[in-house]
């Protein structure tokens, strides 16, 4: 990681998925079970950011996928 401005986290997980609804579902469902214990031992942040399958077609200032 090249650190552009701020601090740096320690670490990223980068995972992916289908689509939005996906990772809502997986949070809402057994994965809830663990937050309270993930919460007692970690700070987190999480983030959901759409992407392209092929991000270099896409051209500048193009707001959807190719």
């Amino acid at each position: 990681m090249t650190k552009l401005a701020g601090d740096a986290p320690q670490r990223v997980v980068i995972t992916g998925w289908e689509s939005l609804d996906e990772v809502k579902k997986w949070q809402a469902g057994e994965y809830a079970k663990l937050l309270p214990i993930r919460d007692q031992v970690m700070k987190v942040q999480q983030f959901a950011v759409a992407t392209c399958e092929n991000p270099q077609g896409a051209k500048p200032g193009q707001t959807k996928c190719p």
